[in-house]
């Protein structure tokens, strides 16, 4: 289809180009740009193989006699002259010019054409076999002032000597009179002869006892220098030509098989080219002769020999390759037998013997040449593909081939078309395979086309399978829940006493109900680690901790049996980089699988450090081994793939699915490191897997931490009290707090209902949001609301959004229940106004946690509201205060990190806390609530509770700011809060800042004693939800200090109500930064205490961060 026709197609479909529109462009594409490059190459050769085809013999003198008259021949510019025809004969006899000197002169044999052989000559009576020698003799008459003449002489049959007027003008290897005396060789040469006279006189000595035909079977020509030379080098392009063409197209074929090995098509016709390309070398002009002179003749004959009879064979398994139905298998049999031996009497046999065999392999050549054209042109019928292409081809190189061996047996003088032929026949077959290459590339294209859709079906199935399991692990969890709430609250009395087989069975339902737990946890655990869907959150962890916690956590599996659960990690064991709660399930998997198979006896976890794959690094190995009854040797290579236990019989006896072990070695292997078991059946198992050793010693919450130091004059400790506070038992109700619990599933309200009844609470309970808000709007004041987010009709979300638009947060404490615990649905609640929230499905210890926490802040609240005196309330509020600030400072390799917090008289609103990303990367957030007492603690506990949430911003300053305004936005009524955050990056030596109305960030340059303030733009939190954070990046370098501070400090006024200033600030800076971090920020508190005066009260809490770059 043309181009323009593509086009109007393209039109009328309304531009809908669909792949058949785009197979078709690309074929047009594919065959337009094979005959723009074939055109000039074909133009090229018959130009080319035009200069070796003969003038017209009308208008050029010839031999006749033995003579050649010139005297009326103009050699004019690009007209050469053969000398053809008629030649004096002498057979076996090699004469001189001499002899022909005086009379009689020798007698000759007859007359000779040449070009011709002297095969089947008569002489004497006799016909001439190919063997012998003889002089050829021819005068020349030439014009006079004829000029300089130049020979072209090509090989003769199979030595030749040239004399001219007596003198030798050019030679050939050796001419003898026997094979002893003679020596072949083939060497196309040009030599030059100026006239004396007008005669020139040509002997030529021709011997011949290697081939099986001799005589002068090439054309000598005469002309200018230009002309002869231009003659040659035209013949000499043309089969450098051809060589690096077929060369070109041989490695190309060859490349293709090795790129799609299953079609041994282009490796014939490549293995074809090569074989062929190789003919230029040792045939023509014998470019061969040209590179190495020297070059032996019988090596030359034979290779261009065997370039046929293994040509041959390799295009007959071509043809068979391509036309497999079509190409008879028995001509392809006979070619290969006949090309095998031929090719071995040529490499095994002298010159002589092999030569004969080329008038038979001629007749082969021709046979193989018919059945050919005959299989192409039954495939045309057949309308196989590419044989239209293939049969125009094929009919050029058969008439070629057949016109070669008509007229290399001189019975024909049309000249040497076969090269042309043989180009013109690859260049189709080429064409051929670039169409069938095409078809496979639309195949391609479509199965390509298949698969993506069916990808697309089967993640589209996948992702459906992945939601059904989350929905459906959300609808386990709820009855899960009620399963062993129910059967908790009735175990601790909440329907009186009950027998004690009930004691038991309850006791049995609450293990059910937790294995199922666990269970359900495990196969969406397996579901993520399938989908790569766990990201782990690492951090220096102390394995101790995680091993003494697991231990405690699986005790209680054990039952009644007899045994001893013990550590023997130091407690000095390295750090390790990890994510605590995934190396917690993988201690608690292997824990409850030796529990579970280990009757009576011990069970040991131990830890020590080893050499890692590098010879300068250190993993840690921790074990857990058991007494138990072991795993046989034939199984242990199938231990940890899925559902996979030591025998059929092990789920019947012990239960359990066999995931376990495999979500173990996934989490370690996420952790880059592996997990194998050693064990013997009847003794005990040992499972080993390693993790990696921190490099960090950030003590957060391991060995190595620091306390924050102690101001003098200020009370920096915490409260001792626990972490569950609990109220006061009373016998009337009307101290009791009243809780409204709001869900949709009755089992749930009931178990809520029974667990708190039991711990002085008084409970309401309401099946919808619709319901409790109405209740709410009648009179209804609950001290605290349970809240279950998904709820038909009105979500939890929009039941808190209307509550928050009448109580705060520290009026009415909101709990959320979810069956989601990841941070998005963490922060969505949050942004709506919660307080909490609880992951179904949760425990009463839990939940009673919960409650009784919240219920403290509101009891503080409510007290303070009651009392009459700021001091009441500021020691109240400290307590919740201090809980807010971190009780350990990172210790980082390259920094030095120190913090002061400074009270006004009581308490204030300032706030601080870390997050340390890895023994490089720490962020520091600094912040400061407007106002004092209990509201301003409460707001800076939110903050703690944002930051935690938002930790995975950690690296983004502007969006960790920006996110945190937009959940406290509205959830902090009338207040505000300045803050300012700094992600400190030691490996890149940059720091990131962004704030929100806070104080400048301050780096001191010890170097060079300058102050550099950052100061990116940012409205206060709680201003408006539209703020935007502006970044600033900072170059920072070894011996920089970074200052982090509140407006206490240069606000702190004397008794004369001077503020200390930030001139004051810079001064202590400069005169301290040869001082440690440590002792600057000691100074620097002092010198604002003697400012202010040591007996006096502070208007405002002070707070500082130095953090000094090592």
């Amino acid at each position: 289809m043309p181009p323009g026709r593509i086009h109007n197609h393209a039109i009328n479909s309304n531009l809908q180009i669909n792949r058949e529109v785009y197979t078709a462009i690309l074929r047009i594409h594919v065959m337009i740009h094979v005959i723009h490059s074939v055109i000039p190459y074909i133009l090229l050769i018959l130009f080319a193989a035009g200069c070796g085809i003969p003038s017209s013999r009308h208008d050029l003198p010839m031999a006749e006699g033995g003579v050649l008259d010139l005297t009326g021949f103009e050699f004019s510019p690009g007209k050469t002259l053969p000398l053809d025809g008629e030649w004096e004969f002498y057979w076996k006899r090699l004469l001189r010019s001499a002899d022909f000197g005086t009379k009689p002169w020798p007698e000759k044999s007859g007359l000779i054409r040449v070009p011709s052989s002297w095969n089947g000559r008569m002489v004497e009576g006799k016909p001439l076999d190919g063997t012998g020698y003889a002089t050829y003799r021819l005068t020349i008459n030439l014009k006079k002032g004829t000029g300089p003449l130049y020979f072209r002489i090509l090989d003769m049959r199979t030595a030749y000597t040239l004399f001219v007027n007596g003198e030798k003008l050019a030679a050939n290897g050796t001419v003898g009179t026997s094979r002893e005396t003679s020596r072949p060789r083939y060497l196309p040469l040009i030599a030059n002869v100026t006239p004396r006279n007008g005669t020139l006189e040509l002997l030529l000595h021709v011997s011949n006892f290697h081939h099986t035909k001799g005589g002068a079977f090439h054309s000598i020509h005469i002309g200018s220098k230009n002309d002869i030379h231009g003659m040659r080098d035209m013949s000499f392009a043309f089969q450098i030509f051809m060589l690096g063409s077929l060369l070109i197209m041989a490695l190309y074929h060859m490349g293709m098989y090795l790129i799609r090995r299953d079609d041994p098509t282009p490796l014939y016709l490549g293995l074809f080219c090569l074989i062929i390309s190789i003919r230029p070398l040792v045939s023509g002009e014998y470019l061969l002769m040209g590179l190495a002179p020297k070059a032996n003749w019988n090596i030359i004959l034979k290779t261009e020999y065997l370039t046929l009879y293994l040509g041959l064979p390799v295009f007959a398994m071509f043809m068979n390759s391509l036309f497999p139905g079509e190409f008879p298998g028995a001509v392809l049999r006979f070619i290969l037998i006949t090309g095998a031996i031929f090719s071995t009497i040529v490499v095994a046999s002298p010159p002589h013997v092999y030569a004969q065999t080329i008038e038979a392999y001629k007749i082969i050549t021709l046979i193989a040449s018919v059945f050919t054209v005959y299989a192409v042109i039954l495939a045309y019928i057949r309308k196989r593909e590419g044989a239209n292409v293939f049969l125009f081809g094929t009919i050029v190189l058969f008439i070629t081939v057949v016109n070669e061996i008509l007229y290399d047996n001189m019975m024909v003088n049309t000249g040497n078309f076969f090269p042309f032929g043989l180009f013109v026949f690859v260049l189709s077959q080429a064409f051929l395979l670039s169409l069938r290459f095409s078809k496979a590339f639309d195949n391609i294209e479509s199965l390509s086309g298949e698969l993506d859709m069916k990808n697309r079906q089967l993640l589209r199935v996948d992702r459906i399978k992945d939601e059904f399991l989350a929905n459906t692990s959300h609808e386990l969890r709820t009855p899960l829940t009620a399963i062993i709430g129910i059967a908790e609250s009735l175990l601790d009395g909440a329907a009186g006493s009950l027998p004690e087989r009930a004691d038991a069975n309850l006791s049995m339902i609450v293990s059910s109900g937790l294995r199922l737990n666990s269970l359900i946890n495990d196969l969406l655990d397996f579901s993520r680690l399938k989908n790569s869907d766990i990201t782990l959150k690492l951090k220096p962890v102390d394995i101790r901790i995680l091993t003494d916690m697991a231990i405690r956590l699986t005790e209680h599996l054990k039952g009644n049996r007899d045994i001893d659960i013990v550590t023997t990690v130091p407690r000095d064991i390295p750090l390790i980089s990890a994510d605590e709660d995934r190396v917690q399930q993988v201690l608690i998997n292997l824990l409850g699988n030796a529990i579970k198979f280990t009757e009576s006896g011990r069970i040991e976890v131990s830890a020590r450090v080893r050499p890692g794959k590098d010879s300068d690094s250190s993993i840690l190995e921790v074990s857990v081994s058991d007494t138990g009854i072991g795993i046989p040797a034939d199984r242990l290579p199938f231990i940890f793939e899925p559902f996979e236990q030591a025998d059929g019989s092990i789920s019947r006896i012990y239960g359990g699915t066999g995931i376990g072990l495999s979500i173990s070695r996934a989490l370690v292997r996420l952790h880059g490191g592996e997990m194998d078991v050693e064990s013997e059946p009847g003794r005990g198992s040992a499972f080993h897997f390693t993790i990696p050793i921190s490099h960090s010693r950030e003590a957060m919450a391991g060995p190595g931490a620091k306390p924050l130091p102690q101001m003098e004059g200020r009370d920096r400790a915490r409260t001792n009290d626990g972490a569950l506070f609990c109220l006061p038992s009373s016998d009337g109700g009307a101290d009791m707090p009243l809780v409204l619990v709001i869900d949709d599933d009755p089992i749930t309200l009931q178990i809520v209902a029974n667990q708190l009844s039991l711990h002085n609470y008084i409970v309401q309970t309401a099946s919808s949001g619709t319901d409790a808000l109405s209740r709410i709007d009648g009179g209804l004041s609950p001290d605290l609301v349970i809240l279950d987010v998904m709820m038909p009709k009105m979500s939890g979300l929009d039941v808190l959004r209307h509550l928050r638009s009448r109580h705060s947060l520290a009026d009415l404490p909101v709990i959320l229940l979810t069956a989601k615990g990841d941070a998005s649905d963490i922060t969505t609640g949050m942004e709506a106004g919660a307080n909490d929230y609880l992951a179904k499905p949760f425990n009463r210890a839990e939940l009673l946690a919960r409650v009784n926490t919240l219920m403290r802040l509101t009891s503080a609240v409510a007290e303070n509201r009651k009392l009459s005196g700021l001091r009441k309330e500021f020691e109240l509020a400290k307590k919740i205060q201090l809980s807010t600030l971190p009780g350990m400072l990172p210790v980082l390799p390259g920094m030095d990190i120190q913090a002061a917090y400074i009270p006004m008289e009581s308490i204030g609103g300032d706030f601080y806390d870390f997050h340390v990303v890895d023994d490089q990367r720490v962020g520091v957030l600094i912040a400061d609530v407007t106002g004092h007492g209990v509201p301003a603690a409460l707001i800076a506990s939110m903050l703690k509770i944002v930051f935690y949430i938002l930790k995975d911003f950690s690296h983004l300053p502007d969006q960790l700011l920006t996110r945190m305004n937009t959940i406290l936005t509205g959830n902090i009524q009338n207040q505000f809060a300045t803050a300012g955050y700094v992600f400190i990056d030691r490996a890149a030596m940059k720091l990131y800042y962004s704030r929100c109305g806070h104080e400048p960030l301050i780096i001191f340059g010890k170097k060079k004693g300058t102050i550099r303030e950052l100061t990116p733009e940012g409205r206060l939190i709680g201003f408006t939800r539209d703020n935007k954070c502006s970044l600033i990046e900072a170059e920072i370098e070894p011996g920089d200090r970074i200052l982090l501070y509140t407006d206490g400090i240069i606000e702190a006024c004397d008794v004369n109500h001077r503020m200390f200033g930030h001139d004051s600030m810079y001064r202590v800076i400069r005169e301290t930064g040869g001082l440690s971090a440590a002792w600057m920020l000691k100074n620097l508190t002092g010198q604002v205490q003697d400012w202010h005066g040591v007996d006096e009260q502070f208007e405002d809490d002070m707070t500082l961060v130095v953090i000094d770059i090592l």
